[in-house]
């Protein structure tokens, strides 16, 4: 039973439910799901930080960027954790057999952490201490006091750069002698806290908005982030937000990417950094590729059958991408199924890959052209072949992390 999704978008944490125990290392199930069906589409009109050196991974990488997708030699990998044990556990496998490549304790971690990846590293708020943690392969944690120092409730959101060796926080923090001014704030350092840059530092009144960091270019020259509103209640499944603004790094200069379109608008920028995919709309939704040179767009229908769809990502060739879409129910949340589509980026020709599940299958990374990683509504991690239609049971009770 899938309890209710009321999701208040403050922070961008998500609440995860702990799937019950189970065996650590069940055997691996293989679903194989009949030919994709094609779906009907309308096409629309167009319309100088220098890092410090960081460790070496104690691990070799497991796979490498597509050629041509700009990424400067980022290596991937991806890794799962279990909120069972105590302390919990990350195991970092290869993308696209899932082989085990290493496991570690994270202690600190809780359901509540906000987690991300960067280079050989994981990110994660210990919600205890309101510390943000970097953690390597080998189990050692660095904390990062100077992310949350001064704090007593980190009000904010972190993401780590590509190779780990820069992050990025924005907060919004309310005035503290009870009035209405709300401080928003954005900044950049390397993992040492040095080199700081202030992107954004603006005082508002009424206003209760996060610029949230939300992507990096593969070469980390750019980062992305989108003012979004939080303290919002309301049936959604899907986060986003309502416009995309992009920092040149090394000068600090933001540009608008997309204007505010009064939406929570999923959004993902493609491997390349030449395109952002967005979903829009508020009856019928629209799946749009956005040309951040022209501002060209080219648009196509989302099945109208559902009302929310999100979890936008490219392709590592840039070629195709890969969305979530809802049949959902604010009275019977427990009706609740997602079918997953991918969609031809040259094309903009969509092809349902899984049809509606109750499983609720979410599309975290697609770091190889043959596997595409996802979470279940219980916890589980799957493996899906987006050209085969195979779907693999990775590991049961282990979340991927994105």
């Amino acid at each position: 039973m899938v309890a209710k999704r009321i999701v208040m978008l403050g922070m961008a944490i998500l609440i995860l439910s702990l799937a019950a125990c189970g065996p650590q290392e069940p055997p691996t199930i293989v679903i194989t799901l009949p030919p994709p069906a094609a779906t009907a589409t309308r096409p629309g009109p167009a319309a100088t930080v220098v890092p410090s050196p960081i460790p070496p991974s104690p691990i070799p990488p497991t796979a490498t960027l597509a050629e041509g997708s700009g990424g400067g030699g980022v290596d991937f990998f991806v890794m799962l954790v279990d909120y069972r044990p105590d302390p919990p556990q990350m195991i970092v496998v290869d993308p696209a057999t899932g082989e085990r490549q290493s496991t570690f304790d994270v202690p600190g971690l809780a359901p509540l952490s906000t987690m991300k990846i960067g280079g050989p590293f994981a990110f994660y708020l210990d919600p205890t201490t309101q510390i943000v943690n970097q953690i390597g392969f080998d189990g050692n944690v660095t904390e990062m006091r100077f992310i949350t120092s001064d704090t007593d409730y980190f009000q904010g959101d972190f993401l780590p750069s590509p190779d780990g060796t820069l992050i990025a926080w924005g907060t919004s923090t309310f005035d503290p002698g009870g009035g209405n001014a709300n401080r928003l704030t954005l900044k950049i350092a390397n993992f040492f806290g040095e080199d700081e840059k202030m992107i954004v530092d603006q005082t508002l009144p009424d206003v209760s908005i996060l610029p949230q960091p939300i992507q990096w270019s593969l070469d980390g020259r750019f980062l992305y982030y989108t003012n979004e509103p939080y303290g919002i209640g309301g049936y959604i499944l899907f986060s986003g937000g309502p416009d995309l603004q992009r920092v040149d790094v090394a000068t600090g200069q933001v540009t608008q990417i997309l204007p505010d379109m009064g939406c929570l608008c999923a959004m993902a920028v493609s491997p390349d950094g030449k395109t952002v995919a967005y979903i829009a709309g508020s009856g019928p939704l629209e799946f749009v590729l956005h040309d951040i040179e022209s501002g060209e767009e080219r648009k196509t229908l989302i099945d109208p059958g559902h009302l929310q769809a999100g979890s936008v990502l490219w392709s590592p060739d840039g070629a195709s991408l890969i969305y979530a879409m809802a049949i959902s129910d604010f009275e019977h949340p427990e009706a609740e199924k997602y079918a997953l589509v991918r969609v031809e980026a040259a094309t903009l020709d969509q092809t349902i890959l899984i049809p509606d599940d109750e499983r609720l299958f979410n599309p975290m990374l697609w770091p190889t052209a043959s596997a595409l990683w996802l979470n279940d509504k219980d916890g589980n991690a799957w493996r899906l072949n987006p050209e085969s239609g195979e779907l693999v049971l990775a590991a049961e009770g282990k979340w991927v992390v994105k």
